[in-house]
């Protein structure tokens, strides 16, 4: 491990990597906490902090892509709807409002 990725580990802000670099940082960080385990000292607050944060940051972004593929795959799907499903959805959804609004 070189002593740029130490100090990116260290001074650690998400907002300036990229999801690949992300996953990076999170080997390196593993590596290295693994490395003070099997040495049998203790791992540096600092280095659990930035795994913490490294995963919640991984999970966001990841679920960010699924969320914006989701998103694009349903656009797809009713730009594949033919005139008559999008009158049935939309009467259905009109009378959906209508039901709240009575109700």
């Amino acid at each position: 491990m070189s002593t740029s990725t130490l100090q990116h580990l260290k001074s650690f802000d998400p907002a300036r990597y990229d999801l690949d670099e992300l996953v990076a940082l999170k080997s390196a960080a593993a590596a290295l906490t693994a490395t003070y385990t099997s040495l049998g000292l203790e791992t540096p607050e600092w280095l659990g902090d930035t795994n913490e944060a490294l995963d919640k940051e991984i999970k966001a972004r990841s679920r960010d892509m699924l969320e914006k593929e989701l998103r694009e795959t349903e656009s797809r799907l009713e730009s594949l709807k033919t005139a008559d499903e999008k009158r049935t959805d939309l009467k259905a959804k009109q009378e959906r409002l209508r039901a709240k609004l009575a109700g």
